[in-house]
């Protein structure tokens, strides 16, 4: 009879993988009187060069991130996004798009890059993308559509409103070095605000500070603005989002008076003629605040002072200090 045989085996998924030289082989030859042919010569198949791979490959871990300095789960117009993975052995055809658009792969054989640029056409939102692949036995592995991570890049390409801007107002000599620019971006709920205080002095270097937009929008930068000339003084602020796009300036300005008011002159009055100063007028060397006064700031012959009359003028830089009823007025 046939001396000659071969043996078919198929490998079917989920079978135990062996390297090569590896698979174990057993074979037993009975005679048609199904003797065992033990002491019958036979050769061994040359089978164990052979390796067995009957599982597909995975990825992981598998993670997404941009070159966003500002947040890398956030891109913009220009970034580069790369989805980083790792198989579970080595893998080929290894094929992924980001946003629907093909992405360049590299790396390997176990270790993988796939970046994309974004582009103004994509759409905003998180991006979807695709890893395809299969191992060297061209076994192929499941479509992976997620990270192992929970990481996600979120696409924005709408550029920040310009903010509302509110500076503080009047800055004096009390409250210049804790002066506040505040305001609201609307529509932005993180992202960072860019402020600038400059007076009307071209030589006079401008105040920069930097400030976070909270979830509704608005911001507080504190400046010390001491170095800044009196006068009228102008606030730019600008948002940046977290995907790095920068909106309009919104600007507001105020009034810098840091000059203490002194007093000039004091003329004192004894209308009624008794020898007693009823009256005294005082002389400012600027308009002040005649609600910033008080009697009780006043004595005028050792009498707390009974009323201010600031005549037919307020806020300019004089008014009277009364005792009394003040005989004969001013």
């Amino acid at each position: 009879g046939d001396t000659t045989y071969t043996v078919n085996y198929t490998v079917l998924s989920g079978h135990t993988d062996r390297a090569a030289s590896t698979v174990p082989l057993s074979i037993v030859l009975t005679d048609n009187a199904v003797l065992p042919n033990s002491n019958a010569p036979f050769t061994t198949p040359n089978a164990n060069t052979l390796a067995i791979d009957a599982n597909a490959p995975t990825l992981s871990p598998v993670s997404i991130a941009s070159n966003n300095i500002i947040n890398n789960q956030y891109a913009g117009v220009g970034h580069i996004v790369t989805i980083t993975f790792t198989s579970s052995e080595a893998i080929t055809n290894v094929t992924a798009t980001i946003a629907g658009n093909p992405a360049i792969v590299s790396g390997g054989p176990t270790v993988w890059t796939a970046s994309y640029t974004t582009l103004v056409t994509d759409a905003e939102g998180v991006l979807p993308f695709t890893i395809a692949f299969e191992d060297l036995a061209s076994n192929p592995g499941t479509q992976v559509i997620a990270t192992t991570n929970a990481t996600s890049v979120t696409f924005d390409k709408t550029v920040p409103v310009a903010p509302t801007v509110t500076l503080l107002d009047p800055i004096n000599s009390v409250n210049q070095t804790v002066a506040t620019v505040s305001g609201n971006v609307f529509g932005e709920t993180a992202g960072t605000i860019s402020v600038m205080v400059d007076d009307t002095n071209v030589l006079t270097p401008a105040i920069t500070g930097l400030g976070a937009v909270d979830g509704g929008g608005n911001f507080l930068v504190t400046l010390n603005l001491s170095t800044l000339n009196d006068g009228t003084l102008t606030a730019t602020a600008s948002s940046t989002d977290l995907a790095g796009n920068s909106g309009p300036d919104g600007t507001d300005t105020a009034t810098k008076e840091t000059i203490v008011p002194t007093v000039s002159s004091i003329i004192t009055k004894d209308n009624d003629g008794d020898g007693r100063v009823e009256r005294a007028t005082i002389v400012f060397s600027e308009f002040v605040d005649d609600s910033t006064f008080s009697p009780a700031n006043f004595t005028l012959g050792g009498s707390v002072a009974t009323f201010i009359d600031t005549g037919t003028t307020t806020d300019d830089n004089m008014f009277d200090v009364v005792v009394g009823g003040g005989v004969g007025g001013t």
